[in-house]
């Protein structure tokens, strides 16, 4: 159980890297970035669907909001860059995960 979390994690933490360098990215058209910036307004925002004040389940739409704003500004980036950069990001983990192995 414990090791199916952390790879949940650890695949959202990707997501999040991957956003970034989409974000970044000059072949990303613009008006997909709007994307992920509405999704941090909603998160910031003080109007919420389910009131933040609510312990856990305010927090857990929130969640949810981010997670699919991610997955859909993946889905209409231009798929030959998303797959580009996480190569790239899958490499770099693997490099990192090596250089821990060899301590």
């Amino acid at each position: 159980m414990f090791e199916e979390l952390q790879e949940r994690l650890q695949a959202f933490w990707l997501s999040l890297r991957l956003t970034y360098r989409l974000f970044l990215d000059t072949r990303v058209p613009f008006f997909t970035k709007v994307v992920p910036i509405l999704t941090v307004f909603y998160i910031f925002s003080p109007i919420d669907v389910i009131p933040d004040f609510l312990i856990a389940v305010g927090q857990l739409d929130d969640f949810l909001i981010l997670t699919m704003g991610l997955q859909l500004f993946e889905r209409l980036a231009p798929a030959e860059v998303v797959e580009e950069h996480r190569y790239q990001l899958l490499l770099e983990q693997e490099q990192k995960s090596g250089e821990q192995e060899s301590f």
